[in-house]
């Protein structure tokens, strides 16, 4: 019996692998927020946390921007006409509390109180984080 050598794959969390899936644009923010994090995490090691979190939420982005890309090469272009007709107010919005009530099939009195909670948690446990 001879030893296979191992293929592992990639750690998708690993900071190379994120630079590698990120579009050129991406990148230089990755890197200060990275940057940041690792600094803290090594002055305090409760930012570690923080700093897992941080690769987790950037791995993510950076397997769904490139799957965007590949099935929407103009997805920037798109992004900033549809960010300037927010600003502009040329775009038909809904209340977050309306698009529950329909996504959800509950009352809009119901949806109204799911995002109030929804909210204050937010807010908890942003001020738990400061």
């Amino acid at each position: 019996m001879s030893a296979q050598p191992v293929h592992e794959e990639p750690d998708p969390q690993d900071p190379a692998v994120i630079l590698g899936l990120l579009p050129e644009r991406e990148r230089a923010t990755f890197r200060r927020e990275y940057r940041k994090r690792v600094l803290a995490a090594a002055d305090d090691m409760s930012g570690y946390r923080d700093l897992q979190a941080f690769l987790h939420r950037w791995a993510l982005r950076a397997r769904l921007l490139e799957q965007r890309l590949r099935e929407e090469p103009d997805y920037y272009e798109t992004l900033a006409h549809e960010a300037a007709a927010i600003r502009a107010g040329t775009v038909t919005t809904v209340p977050i509390e309306e698009a529950l009530a329909e996504a959800l099939g509950i009352s809009a009195d119901e949806a109204e109180a799911l995002w109030t909670e929804k909210v204050a948690a937010a807010r908890a446990a942003r001020q738990n984080r400061a």
